[in-house]
């Protein structure tokens, strides 16, 4: 299994509005919705060799799952697993077997860290019209 997250600290934003939580909340959850299907674009191509992952059953794939979004205490949290516990090896190689990374690409990616932050923005123009 391998899972990555968005987390927004909240502790200095601790006098927000429930309006404003939950934007930022929506932000978080579109953007894990981004990561996924980034990863899922990825999964199948290493991304530093641009060669095909040869044992392609579509079950790695279809265990790449959004994780709820969740405030707790000063926090926003969401993010995106895939479940098969074979995922870390794919992601990081192991033996003699390359690695097919497909999750750190898709956070790690700038564009789609600019993609989230924009989500984020949007969510939050609704609420400071």
């Amino acid at each position: 299994m391998i899972d990555v997250k968005i987390k927004l600290d909240m502790k200095e934003l601790s006098g927000l509005d429930v309006e404003t939580k939950t934007a930022l909340a929506k932000g978080v959850s579109h953007g894990s919705e981004v990561i996924k299907e980034h990863a899922l674009e990825d999964h199948g191509l290493g991304a530093h060799s641009k060669q095909r992952y040869v044992r392609d059953t579509g079950e790695l794939n279809r265990s790449i799952q959004q994780m709820p979004v969740k405030i707790e205490g000063g926090e926003i949290k969401a993010g995106v697993i895939a479940r098969k516990d074979y995922a870390a090896p794919v992601e990081e190689g192991h033996g003699n077997a390359a690695a097919y990374p497909f999750m750190e690409p898709a956070i790690e990616s700038k564009e789609v860290q600019d993609e989230i932050l924009d989500i984020i923005a949007d969510e939050l123009s609704k609420v400071f019209k």
